[in-house]
């Protein structure tokens, strides 16, 4: 961590029209700065806390020094891309005939006006500016020409992918990094698949890939590299048996998961009681039994009710039945009520008055908990 902030600093000086020798000094009272501090703590973070933030180094050499530009020449740059455009437009029209949907063209405009003011801010990163334009006009663009506003709406979860990556160092803890990047990158994905391949078989398994991070940041021990291989085997096994035979026992492949977090047992120390054997057994007992009772009987719509056992055994043993009988009896009841009323007889419409017991439940353990 300290290494990338004498990185940014170097680059920050880098920017401006600064004498060598002054650059020098600069980085090294920085070091030696970091040195003191680390006689009266060894912890990374604590050292980072105490020095400046990157931002206040560049309103600092602002205040002293001239920026250097990366285009020098912006201005009569921005002056000419209407103009550009313009040509461009008319060129098309006059000789194809295309006026519509060269119009399109304009919206690349504002696209380009930020993306060269971005390259010269040091402080924004290009991509990260110009995102949101550029899957605009591809999103009109897939839209008008093609007619493909469905799935083309997904390019929009592409969004916060620039700029989660542009702003990785100030995650404290990669897994928060990597557990909101990945879902951006795959929820598309398999959208477009589904689309592509008309069928949510096997694409669906790719949003699992959205559990890894809780490996992340984990030390390399043999335990948890066995466990992501057999999370990464449970995902490889049903894809592939899936797709070659077309076979629906190729989702007991992804039983292998629970079993995985098992072996690794990633953040243990957070979540201790997620890793009694007890409550493990149950959930593989569960997944084996949604699955047996989805392909054997067609049961998929009721039979995810199977869960319900170890979330009940979880709450058992962290005592929170103790504490809230009335409400958690309720929710239970209430979704074994909802999965055989609409999953089980077809009577979905109804059943979802089932949950209203819910609140109701919360309430009156309330007051019995006030009076009492």
């Amino acid at each position: 961590m300290l290494q990338r902030y004498l990185r940014k600093v170097e680059t920050i000086l880098n920017s401006f029209y600064i004498d060598e020798h002054d650059k020098k000094t600069y980085l090294n009272a920085l070091k030696n700065d970091i040195e003191t501090q680390k006689k009266d703590t060894d912890i990374e973070a604590d050292i980072l806390a105490n020095l400046k933030d990157p931002r206040v180094i560049v309103e600092e050499l602002a205040m002293d020094y001239k920026r250097k530009q990366r285009i020098p020449f912006i201005d009569p740059l921005l002056k000419l891309i209407p103009l550009m455009l313009l040509t461009v437009y008319l060129a098309i029209g006059f000789t194809a005939q295309v006026w519509h949907p060269s119009w399109l063209l304009f919206l690349l405009w504002p696209l380009l006006v930020v993306l060269l003011e971005s390259i010269n801010d040091h402080e924004i990163h290009p991509l990260s500016s110009v995102t949101p334009l550029l899957l605009l006009f591809l999103f009109l663009a897939l839209g008008i020409i093609y007619g493909l506003w469905h799935p083309a709406w997904a390019l929009f979860f592409f969004m916060p992918v620039f700029p989660l990556i542009n702003s990785r160092l100030s995650f404290e803890k990669k897994a928060v990094f990597y557990a909101l990047l990945i879902p951006t990158i795959i929820i598309p994905v398999v959208i477009f698949t589904y689309y592509i391949l008309k069928t949510i078989h096997p694409v669906w398994v790719l949003l699992l890939l959205a559990f890894l991070p809780l490996f992340i940041g984990e030390r390399p021990t043999f335990k948890t590299i066995f466990g992501i291989t057999l999370f990464c085997l449970g995902i490889i096994g049903y894809i592939t048996v899936y797709m070659l035979w077309n076979l629906e026992e190729s989702l007991y492949f992804i039983t292998l998961l629970p079993f995985a977090f098992f072996i690794a047992k990633p953040k243990q120390e957070t979540f201790k009681t997620l890793y009694q054997p007890t409550l493990m057994v149950l959930m593989m007992l569960s997944l084996l039994s949604f699955i047996s009772l989805g392909i054997y009987l067609e049961a998929f719509t009721w039979a995810w009710v199977c869960f319900l056992i170890p979330l009940f055994y979880y709450h058992l043993s962290v005592k929170t039945m103790q504490k809230r009988p009335l409400s958690l009896s309720t929710f239970f009841l209430s979704l074994s009520l909802f999965a055989l009323l609409g999953g089980y007889y077809g009577y979905f419409h109804p059943a979802w008055l089932f949950f209203l017991l819910i609140p109701i439940s919360k309430i009156i353990e309330a007051k019995h908990v006030k009076k009492t």
